[in-house]
């Protein structure tokens, strides 16, 4: 339910809102460099070879050498459907929020018109012509700073294009139509009631039109037509060199017809996705090919295997983040069609993984021994006993394909909640499931956490929040106050604060185990993702970007520097302090500088466990406190006042062997006599420290 509530409120907000981009000032994070992939929706090759590439709710992306790599150019967020460039360099794109154009390069753009234009073509007098789904066609004399409406083709448009002679045709929901006059006035030319999707002319201005099955040719401007089936709609059709066709279909991957459109056949060597949305041929002869989820392939001039190019390309939708105790990450992925990455340096470089299946990534969960559950939307849950490298579908048991959220307790019992199913239990490491409901009335749940005295909470849409103090064999009802009932994440600290992130109401916590509730603020945004690191709280949104609060919840501060993507669906923070946002759209994004105070000093691997003398001791208000640890632990560094009470957590997480510094800032603090604890499976010790201001 979470990845579908995902997808479909973008999808509505894409209609309804009017998004010019982030504005934010000071900088947070800065792109990880992937995972590389996504939908290539439409392929434009300008004049000077320069490729743009418009991607799903990723914005632009565009390539200066042939396709093989590619740096992201603007519009971050939105979809670019059909783009165009003129001769002085300018940039139009029509997008998922209306029509904008670029003066520089794509450094920037501005909206120069407030509708989604599907198809852009610019003629030999600079007019600019757009293809509309509501309007029908569109035309700018001006640059982009007017537009005037033509026709009337009464009729959704899809595709447009320009032969020799500077005639344009539309490819339409009710045939094709021509104009001679530079789209003022237009006419059908056949195939009256046919949805056509795309059209292109060669240079003897014979007409190819991509239908819901095949591909239709006209030699004599429209008089007949022939039909070729090609089994599937045919989003995109190009031509290059010497009368090679190319056909990129939904399904049935690319077909090529080097006879004029006589005759195709299919060319998919080497081509790992078949859902073709575009085709675009570089100044090379080379082939463009871009799929929906499955990045970006080219195929060589003159060559039969398509190779993978998505360097640069991060058009991913994160849904999930997840760190084994080695400080590898994992990423789960996808709109449609989805993978599991890997990074075993911090975010720098990714890996694909295959998961043996090519449904989206829901979830991630990691048990002690370093097995990968992953959650998926349609295909149930897969695991990996070796890092990611293998994959085998675990679903004896589950009922239900949908699966939203993995949580696994402390006895290593794995848990699942689904879409419509409830929650679901394995005790053998996701051999066998078994429905644990009772007490459950609401079977859609969105998330699932553990807290650290093993108690199971699960946000359900619409039935709010359950607990669990047994493994699951039975959820009590603690929504107590709470007044959303939708709820979409779930987060715990290691305090056992409970925070809840709603449909419509924002984020609320509860301190005494869902007894009662307390409204947090972020009442504007929806709240799709929760996670905490010791007292501070990290909110992922749609459309306002992420949040941060270093007070438990009670203040909040956007830190949406350096993100291009506003719809943040997964947080992360890394045993490195290093904070990661997942995307719906431009990958994972990764903090400029961690958040904590921790750094591993020396990677040498000490004698003994060890709690140095903080220093300065006294201090005012910062100090450095030391520790060392011989082998891999949880460690537990916290501070207690003279009467005992434990006062801030500082470390709380599982540390690899090596010397370790954390700069504690007491400046919210009294002056007084603390203590510092640090506490490891195997190795207990407590220092004295003195606070003067």
């Amino acid at each position: 339910m979470k990845t579908i509530l995902k997808f479909f409120t973008a999808v509505i907000i894409f209609v309804l809102q009017l998004n010019s981009g982030l504005l934010f000032s000071q900088p947070f994070f800065n792109p990880s460099t992937g995972p590389f992939g996504g939908t290539g929706r439409e392929i434009y090759v300008a004049g000077n070879g320069t490729i743009f590439t418009g991607s799903f709710n990723g914005g632009i992306f565009r390539s200066t050498d042939g396709g093989n790599s590619w740096a992201e150019a603007g519009l971050g967020g939105k979809s670019p459907y059909g783009i165009a460039v003129n001769n002085a360099g300018n940039i139009f794109a029509g997008t998922s929020h209306g029509t904008y154009r670029s003066t520089d390069n794509g450094a920037t753009f501005e909206l120069v018109y407030t509708f989604t234009l599907n198809s852009l073509v610019i003629n030999s007098l600079q007019y600019i012509i757009g293809g509309s789904q509501n309007s029908g066609i569109l035309r700018s004399t001006d640059n982009g700073g007017s537009w005037q409406e033509y026709g009337p083709l009464n009729t959704p448009v899809f595709n447009l294009a320009i032969d020799m002679n500077n005639n344009i045709y539309a490819a339409t929901n009710n045939g094709v139509f021509r104009s001679t006059d530079q789209a003022v006035n237009w006419s059908r030319i056949g195939l009256a009631g046919l949805a056509l999707y795309s059209i292109t002319t060669d240079s003897a201005n014979n007409i190819f039109a991509g239908s819901d099955d095949g591909v239709y040719k006209t030699t004599n401007n429209g008089l007949n037509w022939n039909f070729s089936s090609l089994g599937n709609q045919v989003n995109d059709i190009k031509i290059a060199g010497s009368q090679n066709i190319y056909a990129g279909t939904f399904f049935n991957g690319v077909f090529r017809s080097t006879n004029n459109g006589d005759n195709w056949s299919a060319i998919n060597t080497g081509l790992t996705n078949p859902n073709i949305w575009s085709i675009g041929i570089n100044s090379d002869g080379d082939v463009l090919a871009g799929t929906e989820g499955g990045g970006i392939f080219k195929l060589p001039f003159g060559g039969s295997s398509w190779d993978q190019v998505d360097n640069g390309f991060s058009n991913t939708f994160i849904n999930a983040l997840a760190k084994n105790a080695g400080g590898n990450i994992f990423a789960g992925t996808g709109d449609i069609f989805g993978a599991v990455y890997r990074s075993i340096d911090n975010g720098s470089n990714w890996t694909k993984l295959n998961t043996g299946n090519s449904t989206t990534i829901s979830s991630l969960g990691i048990n002690s021994s370093g097995n990968i559950f992953s959650g998926t939307y349609g295909a149930g849950i897969f695991r990996s006993l070796n890092n990611g490298d293998n994959w085998t579908q675990v679903n004896n048991g589950l009922t239900t394909s949908t699966v939203n959220a993995i949580a696994i307790t402390s006895s290593q019992n794995i848990f699942a909640a689904t879409e419509g199913g409830g929650v679901f239990r394995s005790t053998n490491n996701g051999d066998n499931w078994s429905a644990v409901n009772i007490g459950i009335i609401s079977f859609s749940i969105t998330s699932l956490v553990v807290s650290s005295s093993n108690i199971l909470y699960a946000g359900s849409y619409g039935g709010g929040v359950y607990s669990s103090t047994n493994e699951g064999e039975l959820w009590i009802l603690i929504n107590s106050d709470l007044p959303d009932q939708l709820v979409i994440a779930l987060a715990v600290n290691t305090s056992g604060n409970i925070f809840a992130g709603t449909e419509s109401s924002g984020v609320f916590r509860s301190t005494n185990n869902g007894g009662n509730w307390t409204p947090l603020g972020l009442s504007s945004a929806r709240v799709i993702e929760l996670t905490t690191f010791n007292n501070e709280v990290f909110a992922g949104t749609n459309y306002e970007g992420a949040y941060r609060s270093t007070n438990n919840g009670n203040d909040w501060t956007p830190i949406n520097g350096g993100l291009t993507n506003d719809i943040v669906t997964a947080i992360m923070v890394h045993s490195n302090g290093f904070v990661y946002a997942g995307t719906y759209g431009n990958g994972v994004f990764k903090s400029i500088n961690p958040i904590t105070g921790i750094n591993n000093t020396s990677l040498e691997v000490p004698s003994e466990f060890k709690l140095f003398d903080n220093y300065p001791n006294p201090f005012n208000p910062v100090t450095t406190i030391k520790f060392n640890l011989p082998a891999e632990s949880h460690v537990k560094l916290h501070v207690f006042d003279i009467t005992g009470r434990e006062i801030s957590v500082l470390v709380n997480e599982r540390l690899r062997s090596g010397t370790y510094e954390f700069q504690w800032n007491a400046s919210e603090f009294s002056s007084g006599t603390y203590f510092c604890r640090m506490e490891t499976e195997r190795f207990i010790e407590t220092k004295k420290m003195t606070l003067i201001k």
